[in-house]
């Protein structure tokens, strides 16, 4: 059975979720304190691996609701968790090979439990399927008196009322009689409960213990208050197939080692399948005494050790010594194998924060893990507020959580289906997510110039083919441009793109307020020596633009057309005595004096005006002068490049 909704109302931080979709993989992100482990908790309490962990209890009851909404025992009547679930075709087999026939009349079942820990299974029942199966083996003469029967209650009634009934009619009514009176759905519903999946919880906190005091855990054994971590270590214990008592038989150390060994191994390869951070480290199990002069209780008797070897260093280190997010990818391992080994396939993952300490790229090795391991075979709910553990090609599959109030009342936990309409911080894994993702399919290339904003990318492209086609120098086609949105955000970018084997250089204006960013990008370590080219040196001023690069006769001419200003509205062909050094600052001066029907000044739409228009320009001798600049810049680049 696969689940498709979910529910939780009462419990802990939750009034009431509200009805939530649950896909293959369902990522739970928002706040700590959100509510999202207790949406996990209780639909653990539905079907848990450890059984005794399966009830609700009045502490889990809301602490503000009791005593406002209910008195008595009242609140017992409650309901917890509902989920939505839908029988899929190994499900449907296996009842019709029980039953004879398919009980089910439609495909979507409801299994619901609250605070009395009973599991209701609502299903339609296909009675007439099931009238027709067992009246089948009748004969039409047989069937005769209960031939317009719809219902198995009118079938019994009617072949009960036979004066001298056939042996074919007392065996049909005896196993209708036996099969379904008095509650005619009550096997199903039993079916149905036997279908569903065991939950396997498992938290960040939990991990495999460096070393474990054999006497000390077989004493909490009989106490029965082992830790989950020291369960842990049992299911490591049970998976190689050996127990607490048989690490004391000395006649089998041998054999002990052989199998830890074993087990080491396996699970050895299947972290370094998804372990990319380090590929030189193994597991290794040791049992020895321990020594008085460690502290209790791993100073007497015999001590169970679990080391890490770094096969690079030579040296192995104890468990707990490791990183935190090795240790619980490796302890989930575990802990997930021997629950395979005890309950079969048909099992559900609940994970509270997974990977939290990994480094980003082991959570990245970590959502490859649920994908191509977990995905095929199981559903898996889990929770984080890291953007790494965001999975940014199955974005409708995060449901976000929140714990809201409207003024002073308090709403509690909200589980909100595929909606951002929640507050920042709550959806801040998913914009990190989205960013992360888009970081990665930047508009970037091999060999990349960073340019501030996409108006430079325009000019540098149109210039080139400009001389390209003239059979002049234009930029190298190797050259991917992007703009980067800024000056300040190129030192970002370079940053970014460091980390991968491209050639980046960059091309910026120049002007007073951006000399010391420029001087720190061309004495920093982040880009070659050299590959820093700003304007001023191809417009042969003290500051410049792009824009002065093209001239400012042609750039005047250019702005003019793109807004069709003329006569007083227009720039004049030369400068007035009041023009700023830069052209770009004399015309956004003039359209501050522009009357107020005029568009507002932005340097794209001269840009898109060029390289739509282009044309116009062609023969002019600003032209002529405005490419030679721009061939001097693409000659500089393209002496970057290594040789063709």
């Amino acid at each position: 059975m696969k689940m498709t909704k979910a529910e939780v109302e009462n419990y802990k931080s939750i009034e009431d979720s509200g009805e939530f979709s649950i896909d293959q993989i369902t990522c739970l992100v928002g706040k700590n304190e959100a509510g999202k482990s207790a949406v996990l908790d209780a639909i653990y309490k539905l079907n848990p691996v450890e059984e005794k962990r399966g009830e609700f209890t009045e502490f889990e009851f809301p602490r503000r609701r009791i005593k406002r909404d209910f008195s008595g025992d009242e609140w017992k009547k409650e309901p917890v968790v509902s989920t939505v679930w839908v029988l899929e075709g190994t499900d449907r087999s296996a009842a019709t090979a029980q039953f004879g026939f398919d009980p089910f009349l439609e495909a979507e079942v409801r299994i619901t439990k609250g605070y009395d820990n009973v599991l209701r299974i609502g299903l339609k029942f296909n009675e007439l399927a099931a009238v027709k199966h067992y009246t089948g083996k009748l004969t039409p003469g047989e069937l005769e008196p209960a031939s317009n029967s719809l219902s198995i209650e009118t079938v019994i009634e009617q072949l009960g009322n036979v004066e001298s009934p056939t042996q074919n009619q007392k065996t049909v009514l005896e196993a209708l009689k036996q099969n379904f009176a008095p509650d005619l759905t009550a096997k199903v519903r039993s079916f149905v409960v036997t279908r569903i999946p065991k939950m396997v919880k498992f938290s960040e906190y939990y991990r495999l213990p460096g070393r474990i005091a054999i006497n000390d855990i077989r004493q909490k054994i009989a106490q029965n208050t082992t830790s989950f971590n020291e369960r842990v270590f049992l299911a490591l214990l049970d998976l190689a197939g050996t127990s607490i008592d048989a690490l004391t038989t000395v006649q089998k150390t041998e054999q002990l080692y052989m199998q830890m060994e074993a087990i080491s191994n396996q699970l050895t390869d299947e972290i370094f399948e998804y372990w990319s951070t380090n590929a030189h480290l193994s597991v290794k199990f040791d049992v020895r005494e321990g020594k008085p002069g460690d502290p209790a209780p791993f100073n007497s008797g015999l001590v169970f050790h679990t080391r890490v070897e770094n096969q690079r260093h030579r040296a192995t280190v104890d468990f707990d010594e490791r990183s935190s997010g090795f240790i619980w990818f490796f302890s989930f391992l575990v802990w997930f194998s021997q629950v395979k080994k005890n309950y079969g396939q048909n099992l559900m993952l609940l994970l509270d924060e997974p990977g939290l300490t990994l480094h980003g790229k082991a959570q990245a090795d970590l959502l490859r893990y649920f994908n191509e391991k977990l995905r095929p075979k199981y559903q898996l709910i889990y929770t984080t507020h890291s953007p790494f553990m965001v999975d940014h090609d199955y974005l409708l599959s995060v449901r976000t959580v929140e714990d809201r109030s409207e003024g002073k009342k308090i709403l509690g936990t909200k589980v909100e289906g595929q909606s951002l309409t929640v507050e920042r911080d709550t959806i801040l894994p998913i914009l990190g997510a989205l960013g992360i993702d888009i970081t990665q399919t930047l508009f970037v290339g091999k060999h990349t110039i960073l340019v501030e904003g996409p108006s430079d990318l325009l000019y540098l492209k149109w210039f080139s083919h400009v001389l390209r086609t003239s059979g002049r120098t234009g930029l190298d086609p190797r050259w991917t441009i992007s703009p980067v949105g800024g000056i300040r955000k190129i030192a970002s970018y370079a940053t970014l793109f460091s980390t991968q084997p491209l050639n980046i250089a960059v091309f910026s204006d120049f002007h007073t307020g951006d000399k010391s960013e420029i001087e720190r990008l061309r004495k920093g370590d982040l880009l070659k020596k050299g590959q820093v080219l700003t304007a001023e040196k191809y417009a042969e001023k003290p500051e410049a633009d792009v824009e002065d690069m093209i001239g400012r006769p042609m750039y005047a001419m250019l702005v003019n057309k793109a807004y069709d200003l003329r006569g007083t509205q227009g720039l004049r062909e030369s400068p007035t005595e009041q023009a700023k050094g830069r052209v770009l600052e004399e015309v956004e001066e003039h359209f501050r004096r522009l009357p107020p029907g005029v568009p507002e000044f932005n340097h794209f739409t001269p840009a898109v005006f060029l390289m739509e228009q282009g044309s116009l320009f062609k023969g002019t001798p600003e032209l002529d002068q405005a490419l030679a600049r721009f061939e001097k810049l693409f000659v500089d680049f393209n002496a970057m490049l290594p040789a063709a």
